[in-house]
């Protein structure tokens, strides 16, 4: 094998344990707003709503923030994201899976209060929920 020929494996080889390794953002769910409204369609403000999510990364913790409803009744969550490389991003979710079962969806929040619990679910490639109906 030449000098070259070596050098250019070496190389290569370099580069495709950077592509590998190097962590990429990843997301989890998108920005999202939703509108809390009793079962009358009216709206709730300064309503407590948590917003939680899985991080891949970290083997099925639930992560949660938690936010109140405006004067409108809305709230808004941002983006989720995690850094995540190649061979996390491709094995995490059958490590997942293996360890705790089937994730039906990838965020959800949840209000509380003087009424009973509403939920609303994110789940990835549907659409995103736009309202969340609270009970009493």
């Amino acid at each position: 094998m030449t000098h070259a020929k070596r050098v250019f494996i070496s190389r290569l080889i370099i580069v495709g344990l950077f592509v590998l390794f190097v962590p990429w953002r990843s997301q989890i769910a998108p920005a999202w707003k939703i509108r809390a409204v009793d079962q009358s369609g009216d709206p709730i403000p300064g309503l407590a709503v948590s917003q939680n999510w899985i991080d891949p990364n970290f083997q099925g913790r639930w992560l949660e923030e938690d936010f109140k409803t405006d004067e409108k009744g809305f709230v808004s969550f941002p983006e989720r994201s995690t850094w995540q490389n190649v061979f996390l991003k491709a094995g995490s979710p059958i490590w997942n899976r293996v360890l705790y079962g089937k994730k039906s969806y990838d965020a959800i929040a949840f209000g509380w209060g003087s009424y009973t619990r509403g939920e609303v679910y994110y789940r990835s490639g549907e659409v995103i929920p736009d309202k969340l109906v609270m009970h009493r």
